[in-house]
């Protein structure tokens, strides 16, 4: 556990007190996150669209030399912008940090620009997960707060489409029942210990 601290950036081990364990740390699958967050599922779309005006140009025949020479600077540039998005993914990937304790969730993400979000789980009211392709997940939380969390500072971090109201998130991480067990007895057991600790508040006055 040590060297899993060890590992994370000085941002995030200065937000876990000393006495608090860490229970998990992770971050972005690189290509969900090129796929999910920065349209890559989207270029199918652009290429079907090149295809369609390539097959246009054609005079009713279908020539197979006509279609590659229409459709070759479509397939190029997309093929470029793919690999574009592919690489700021993956830089962004590397650059963020998700991290469970035991009374908190830590968010990490930007490279120039810092984002730390340290949320106790007592100021989380709900956790939603969002199932993706290969056994991925999206991990959301709703935070109880008065001060909005800012969406362009979190993103890609966020719940996807939450614009107007921001929710932080673990994006396109793998999901195993140890993580979901880990996630869930965190929780549970933080309530636990704000419940016997307003008991034990109320029985002092009670008294």
């Amino acid at each position: 556990m040590e060297e899993k601290m060890n590992n994370l950036p000085i941002e995030v081990t200065s937000a876990i007190p000393v006495e608090e364990k860490l229970l998990w740390s992770g971050r972005p699958d690189w290509r969900g996150l090129a796929y999910q967050s920065f349209g890559l599922k989207y270029l199918i779309l652009y290429f079907i669209g090149g295809a369609l005006y390539a097959i246009s140009k054609m005079d009713r025949v279908f020539s197979l030399d006509i279609f590659l020479m229409s459709f070759y600077p479509y397939f190029l540039s997309g093929l470029l912008a793919g690999i574009v998005l592919s690489a700021i993914a993956y830089f962004q990937a590397i650059n963020i940090s998700y991290v469970i304790t035991e009374k908190r969730v830590i968010i990490r993400s930007g490279a120039a620009l810092i984002f730390l979000l340290n949320a106790p789980f007592k100021k989380i009211s709900s956790i939603d997960k969002q199932k993706l392709r290969n056994g991925m997940v999206n991990i959301s939380f709703t935070t109880i707060s008065r001060k909005r969390i800012p969406y362009l500072s979190c993103w890609p971090s966020v719940k996807p489409w939450s614009i107007f109201n921001p929710k932080p998130a673990f994006r396109c991480i793998q999901w195993g029942n140890e993580l979901e067990k880990i996630m869930l007895d965190a929780a549970e057991n933080q309530i636990i210990k704000e419940t016997q600790s307003k008991d034990s508040v109320t029985k002092e006055v009670s008294v």
